[in-house]
């Protein structure tokens, strides 16, 4: 995560294909490690998954903090109902 961060810093989009060789992992742990990262709003960005890139947004905009709020709400949703799952 921290070298995710790093790598946050350096560019404003990526390939993942690009990310996994710079972090050491596959494209797919990559993309999996970023999408993570990205719904507990610890990296700003979105995915495109379709080319298979990863965005880096370097300032919260309005839309930005809609969006992080919408991602965290998802993610709270979906641990909720995987918990009463559980049950």
């Amino acid at each position: 995560e921290h070298n995710m961060i790093a790598v946050s810093k350096l560019y404003r989009s990526i390939y993942f294909t690009e990310l996994g060789l710079v972090l050491g992992v596959s494209p797919s742990k990559a993309e999996k490690v970023a999408a993570t990262m990205i719904m507990d709003g610890g990296l700003n960005g979105s995915i495109d998954q379709v080319d298979g890139l990863l965005n880096f947004e370097k300032e919260d905009t309005p839309q930005v903090i809609r969006d992080k709020y919408i991602t965290n709400f998802c993610g709270e949703l979906n641990r909720i109902s995987d918990m009463i799952q559980a049950e």
